[in-house]
C-alpha cells in the first residue's frame, strides 16, 4: 500500500477517533450532570411525600374528631364534603364485620354490613386506613388511592407517583401520560437485583418509599419517579452532532491530506528509490532533497550514510587486498614492498620506506625513490621521537625545507610522516611518508586502518625468517645429533657390558659384606665372652692386692703390689676400651639420659687415675666453681672423663694436669683436661681421633696405647651432640675441650659428700657369684668395711637362705651362674610379696649388656661392673645405705 494511501486511512482514523472521543467525553460528562440534577430533584420530592403524607394524616384524624366531637351519626355525616371517604363501626371484641359504616358514592360499592373487615382491607390494598376506640367501639377511617389522589400528590411534590403491592402496580399519577411507561416502571420496581439509574439506560429515574406504610400488615407502597425528557433529547441531539462532526472531519482531513502533503508524499518518494538503488549495491546514487523539514533532514542522513558505507567499503577493499599480499608474500622483504607500494599508490605520493627495529636500530626492509644507505641507520631525529613516544610524528615543513638528493636534481620536501607499527606495546617497525606537497589525505589515518594487520603480517614474516634461520641451524644439529647418537649406541653397548660386570661384582660384594657382618658378630660374641674371662680373674686379682696393700707393713712389698694394682687397672682399661669400641662399631649403642652430678663422675675418676700416677710428680688441679647437675647418659659421660684423664696420665710424666668444668651464657657445658706431658705433632693432631692411630709424637714411650680411647670419646661426645676441640704443641702439654648444649638442669654450690663412716656397720649383704675367687674377694672387702655378709654360689642358694627367714640389707647378684642365673633369680625375688622389696644390683662382667636395659627390664635397682674397685663399692654401699 502506498504511503499516501496509508497517510489518508491514518488520517481518517485520527479524526474519527478525536470526533468519537470527544462526543463521547462530552455526552457521558452532560448525562451525568442532568442525572445527578433529576437524582436531587426526586430526593426533594421524596422528603416532600413524607411530609405531605403526615400532614394528610393530620388531617384525617382531624376530620374523624371532628366527626366524633360533633357526636352525629354516621347517616348524619356528610361525607361527601369531607376528605375522609370511609367511616366503619365495629365493635372493639370482635372485628369479624362491621354493624355499621359510611362512604362516599365512589367507593361506597365495597361495603356492606355482611363483609369481613379482614377480608375487606386484604382485598383492597389501594385504602389508607386508620383505627380509633371510643366507647368499646372501634372506628376504622381512612381515604381510598385513586389516580386524581396521587395526581394531587404529583402536584405537590413535583414528581409523578405510583402505589404498588408484592403483586402489581395499583395507581398512578398522570396516567394518560405515564400509561405507555408502565411496562418500564413494573420492570423496574419488581426487579430482583437493586440497580442504579445510572447503570441503566433508562430514561426513568424511580425511588421506593420504604419508611410510608399505607395499612397495617399490608404490603402495598409508595414509590416516585421522574421521566427525563432533557435526557432524550439531549442523546437525539448527541447523536446528531456526532454525525455531523464525523462526515465533517473526514472531509476536511481528505482536503488537508492532498494538499499539504504533496511535497511529503514526493520526498518519499525520492527516498524509496535511493533506498532501492543502494540495495541494489550502487552506492554512488544520492537521494533529491527538496524539503528542508524532518524529510529533508532524513534525506540528507541517507545520504550520509551512503558516503560512510562507500567508504566503510573502499577501506574493506584495501585491508581484504592488504591481507591478499600479505599471504602472497611470506618472506619479510616481499611484504614490504608490495605492503609500501600498496600504500604510496592509495596515497599517490612517490617517496616512503620501511624500516625493521633491531637492537635500537633501523634495519631498511623496501624504500621508494628514496636514497638511502644500504646498511642499518641509526635511531636519532624523528625516528628517535616517534620511538620514544610510541606515536606518529606528522610534520609540515613551511621553512627551510629538507631536500632528496638524486644527484642530477634534488627535490624539496614539504609533508613527512613517521607512523610506529606496535606489536605487545612495543614498536617492532616504523614507516616513513615523504612528500614534496601537502597530501589530499590523511594519510595517518589511512596506517591506523590497516596498523593491526601489517602488524601481524611482520611479526608472523620476522618469525618465519627466524624460523628458517633456525632450521637451517636444526639441519646442521641434526647431523650433528645423529653422528652423536651413533657413537652413544657404541658407549651404551659397552655401558651394559660394564653394567653386567658390576652386577657381578654387587653380588660378590653383597656376599662379602654378608660375611663381613657375620664375622662382626662372632666378633661382637667373641669379645663379649672374653670380657667375662678376662674381668672375672682380673676381680680376684685386683680386690686382693687392694686388701694386701692396707695391710701389708714393709715398704718394698707395697711397692710391688702397687705395680701389680696399677698394670692391673692398666690392663682393665684397656679391655674396657676395646669392648666400648666393639660396641659402638656393632651400632648397638642407645642414649639412656638420667640425671647426675659432674662432680661425682670428676672425682670418682681422678681417685681411680691416682694410682696411675702415684710414683709420678704431678699434681692434679681441679676448676669446679659451680656443681652442675646435667640430664645426659652417665655411663657414656664418664667413659669420656675417664678416658681423658686416663690419657693426660699416661703421657704426662711430670707436672700437673687440670679440669675446667664450667658453662657458657646459652647453657653449654664446657669440661677442659689439660696438661704439661709430651704434647701431639702438628701432622698427627688431624689423625688424633681415628681408632687404632699410633702417633709419631709417641714414639719414645715405654708402652703405646691402642689407639681407642680418644676416638671413643670423639664417638660418645658426638651421639651427645656436642663437640671436642684439640691444642696442643710438642713438649708442652696438650689441652681437649668437649661441649656438650642442653644438657644443664641446675647450677648450685658444691656440697660435701658422704662418706661411709655414716653408715651404720649394723648392714647385712649377701653376696651371690659362681666364681670362687670373686666371692672371696668381694667378702673380703665388705669384711674389711666392717659390714656383716653371707654368700651364696647360685641363685637356688640365694632363694633358699631368703625363705629361711634370712633378710638382707642389701644383695650383690651375679649375672653368668650356673643352675639358675641372675636374671631367673631376679625374677622369683620380685614375684615373692615375702622379699620383692630388697635392694639387688646385678654384678657382671659381660661386656656387651648395656647397663640400665638389664636394670629397667629385669627388676634391678642398680648394677657394678667387674672387676670390683673398692673406692666403686663404698659410692654404692653409701648411695644405698644413704636412704635406710
Amino acid at each position: 500500500m502506498k504511503i499516501s494511501y496509508r497517510l489518508i486511512i491514518i488520517t481518517f482514523a485520527v479524526v474519527l477517533l478525536i470526533t468519537v472521543t470527544t462526543n463521547l467525553i462530552y455526552y457521558s460528562t452532560t448525562n451525568n450532570i442532568l442525572k445527578k440534577q433529576q437524582e436531587s430533584n426526586l430526593n426533594v420530592a421524596v422528603n416532600k411525600l413524607q411530609f405531605f403524607y403526615k400532614s394528610f394524616n393530620d388531617s384525617l384524624k382531624n376530620e374523624f374528631n371532628n366527626f366524633l366531637t360533633s357526636k352525629k351519626s354516621l347517616r348524619n355525616f356528610d361525607i361527601e364534603n369531607s376528605i375522609l371517604d370511609f367511616i366503619i363501626v365495629s365493635k372493639e371484641d370482635n372485628s369479624t364485620s362491621p354493624i355499621n359504616y359510611t362512604a362516599k358514592d365512589k367507593v361506597a360499592g365495597r361495603f356492606n354490613t355482611n363483609i369481613e373487615i379482614r377480608n375487606l382491607f386484604e382485598n383492597s390494598p389501594d385504602l389508607i386506613s386508620l383505627y380509633y376506640t371510643h366507647e368499646q367501639n372501634l372506628y376504622l377511617y381512612g381515604k381510598v388511592i385513586n389516580n386524581d389522589f396521587l395526581d394531587r400528590i404529583s402536584e405537590s411534590i413535583q414528581a409523578d407517583i405510583v402505589c404498588y403491592n408484592k403483586d402489581s402496580v395499583i395507581a398512578v399519577s398522570n396516567k394518560d401520560f405515564n400509561f405507555t411507561l408502565l411496562d418500564e416502571i413494573n420492570k423496574n420496581i419488581f426487579s430482583d437485583k437493586e440497580k442504579s439509574w445510572r447503570e441503566n439506560e433508562s430514561e426513568i429515574l424511580i425511588s421506593k418509599i420504604e419508611n410510608i406504610s399505607i395499612q397495617e400488615n399490608n404490603s402495598s407502597k409508595f414509590a416516585l419517579f421522574i421521566n427525563s425528557k432533557e435526557l432524550s433529547e439531549f442523546r437525539f441531539f448527541s447523536t446528531s452532532l456526532l454525525i455531523i462532526l464525523v462526515v465533517t472531519g473526514i472531509l476536511l482531513s481528505l482536503i488537508f491530506i492532498l494538499l499539504f502533503t504533496s511535497k511529503l508524499r514526493t520526498q518519499i518518494s525520492f527516498l524509496y528509490k535511493s533506498a532501492e538503488e543502494a540495495a541494489k549495491g550502487n552506492l554512488e546514487t544520492r537521494v533529491k532533497i527538496i524539503s528542508k523539514d524532518e524529510l529533508g533532514k532524513l534525506g540528507l542522513a541517507f545520504n550520509n550514510m551512503l558516503s560512510e558505507l562507500k567508504r566503510k567499503h573502499d577501506d574493506e577493499r584495501e585491508y581484504t587486498e592488504l591481507l591478499s599480499l600479505i599471504n602472497q608474500n611470506p618472506s619479510l622483504e616481499k611484504i614490504s614492498e608490495a605492503v609500501l607500494l600498496k600504500i604510496l599508490n592509495h596515497t599517490k605520493i612517490r617517496f616512503g620506506a620501511i624500516y625493521l627495529i633491531d637492537e635500537n636500530k633501523l634495519r631498511i626492509l623496501s624504500s621508494a625513490g628514496l636514497n638511502l644507505p644500504k646498511n642499518e641507520i641509526e635511531l636519532s631525529g624523528n625516528y628517535k621521537n616517534c620511538y620514544d613516544s610510541k606515536n606518529y610524528s606528522e610534520i609540515f615543513y613551511r621553512e627551510e625545507k629538507p631536500k632528496i638528493n638524486f644527484g642530477f636534481s634534488e627535490i624539496s620536501i614539504e609533508y613527512q610522516l613517521v607512523y610506529p607499527i606496535i606489536y605487545n606495546n612495543s614498536i617492532i617497525s616504523l614507516i616513513e611518508i615523504v612528500s614534496e606537497s601537502k597530501p589530499s589525505i590523511n594519510i595517518a589515518k589511512y596506517l591506523e586502518k590497516l596498523h593491526d594487520q601489517l602488524a601481524l603480517g611482520i611479526v608472523n614474516s620476522s618469525a618465519f625468517e627466524r624460523l628458517s634461520v633456525l632450521v637451517e641451524q636444526l639441519k646442521e644439529l641434526n647431523i650433528t645429533y645423529e653422528n652423536q647418537n651413533r657413537q652413544i649406541k657404541e658407549q651404551n653397548s659397552r655401558l651394559l657390558e660394564l653394567h653386567k660386570e658390576l652386577k657381578i661384582k654387587a653380588y660378590e660384594l653383597e656376599k662379602e659384606k654378608k660375611n663381613a657382618e657375620e664375622l662382626t658378630k662372632v666378633k661382637s660374641q667373641f669379645l663379649a665372652g672374653m670380657s667375662h674371662e678376662l674381668k672375672t680373674p682380673l676381680t680376684a686379682i685386683l680386690t686382693l692386692t687392694e686388701l694386701v696393700k692396707r695391710n701389708l707393713s714393709q715398704e718394698e712389698d707395697a711397692e710391688r703390689l702397687s705395680v701389680v694394682s696399677r698394670n692391673g687397672k692398666k690392663l682393665l682399661s684397656l679391655i674396657n676400651n676395646i669392648l666400648e669400641f666393639s660396641k659402638i662399631e656393632s651400632g648397638k649403642i642407645e642414649i639412656k639420659a638420667e640425671k647426675f652430678l659432674v662432680s661425682e663422675i670428676v672425682n670418682e675418676n681422678i681417685e681411680q687415675i691416682k694410682s696411675l700416677i702415684n710414683d709420678k710428680p704431678i699434681a692434679i688441679k681441679v676448676n669446679l666453681e659451680k656443681e652442675y647437675e646435667v640430664l645426659t647418659d652417665k655411663i657414656k659421660f664418664e667413659q669420656i672423663i675417664n678416658n681423658l684423664l686416663s690419657n693426660s696420665a699416661k703421657y704426662t710424666n711430670a707436672g700437673e694436669i687440670r679440669i675446667n668444668v664450667t658453662s657458657t651464657h646459652d647453657k653449654i657445658l664446657r669440661i677442659e683436661v689439660a696438661d704439661t706431658g709430651i704434647g701431639i705433632l702438628e701432622s698427627d693432631q688431624q689423625i688424633i681421633f681415628e681408632e687404632f692411630k699410633q702417633l709419631n709424637s709417641n714414639s719414645k714411650m715405654k708402652n703405646k696405647g691402642s689407639g681407642l680411647g680418644l676416638s671413643i670419646c670423639k664417638k660418645y661426645v658426638d651421639l651427645l651432640n656436642g663437640f671436642i676441640t684439640l691444642r696442643s704443641q710438642l713438649n708442652l702439654g696438650t689441652s681437649i675441650t668437649i661441649s656438650i648444649p642442653n644438657i644443664i638442669v641446675s647450677e648450685n654450690k658444691n656440697e660435701s659428700a658422704e662418706t661411709l663412716s655414716a653408715v651404720s656397720s649394723e648392714m647385712n649383704i649377701l653376696i651371690v657369684d659362681d666364681d670362687d675367687d670373686t666371692l672371696y674377694s668381694i667378702s673380703e672387702i665388705i669384711r674389711t668395711m666392717g659390714f656383716q655378709f653371707k654368700t651364696a654360689k647360685n641363685g637356688v642358694e640365694c632363694l633358699s637362705l631368703l625363705e629361711s627367714s634370712y633378710k638382707p640389707d642389701l644383695i650383690l647378684l651375679d649375672i653368668m651362674m650356673p643352675i639358675k642365673n641372675g636374671f631367673d633369680t631376679i625374677k622369683d625375688i620380685r614375684s615373692n610379696p615375702n622379699y620383692k622389696s630388697l635392694v639387688v644390683y646385678a654384678v657382671t662382667a659381660h661386656a656387651m649388656l648395656e647397663n640400665k636395659e638389664i636394670v629397667e627390664r629385669n627388676g634391678f635397682d642398680g648394677i657394678i661392673t667387674k672387676p670390683i674397685i673398692n673406692e666403686d663399692l663404698e659410692d654404692v654401699l653409701i648411695k644405698i645405705f644413704q636412704s635406710k
